[in-house]
């Protein structure tokens, strides 16, 4: 028994530490912890990693959609309402050249889907507010060219960084997550 204890231990090491040089040699890794390091010396450093730490994101996880319903694999879902394209670690980071938009009044838009099940239909509505200080209310832009049912795209419109929480409803349906906005020094 104690060799099987211990063939188990090396294997889920060996595991683990593949999973950990991966991280370091690939490109998201790379970006991810340049963005974290960017995030801990920009402005207010000490204030914002300590915030950063405190704020409850939500993880997307696969789920019983494929991505090519949901337009991403990362998904969180209460009842029949999905929402997709949660980032990696529950962080929307805004860097040069990166996804999203910076608004002329300092505000960040970022597109996420939306998924109404089978049974569902209904507008979306989104709101959202900042957990972590005060701040105005987040925005969303709702093509009205989707139906009323499956996909809808959205833009939100974080009004500064910081710890969200976004709620979508259709009908008595709703899906809430909590993301946490980075906008990288040096971007305008």
């Amino acid at each position: 028994m104690n060799t099987e204890r211990a063939v188990t231990w090396l294997l889920v090491s060996a595991v683990c530490l593949t999973w950990v040089f991966t991280l370091g040699t690939n490109h998201e890794g790379e970006a991810l912890r340049r963005d974290w390091q960017a995030m801990r010396s920009n402005r207010n450093g000490t204030e914002r990693e300590s915030a950063a730490s405190q704020c409850p994101v939500t993880i997307g996880r696969r789920g019983s959609l494929s991505s090519a319903e949901l337009g991403s694999e990362d998904a969180h879902r209460k009842g029949k309402l999905y929402v997709s394209g949660l980032w990696p670690n529950g962080t929307i980071v805004f860097r040069p050249g990166g996804a999203g938009i910076v608004y002329p009044d300092g505000s960040l838009g970022m597109k996420i889907g939306w998924y109404r099940a089978s049974g569902l239909y209904g507008t979306l509505k989104i709101n959202g507010k900042r957990l972590d200080a005060s701040a105005p209310s987040l925005r969303a832009e709702i093509p009205k060219t989707y139906s009323d049912t499956g996909f809808q795209a959205s833009r939100l419109i974080f009004p500064t960084e910081g710890c969200w929480q976004v709620t979508g409803t259709v009908a008595d349906a709703s899906v809430a997550f909590v993301t946490r906005v980075v906008k990288v020094a040096g971007l305008r």
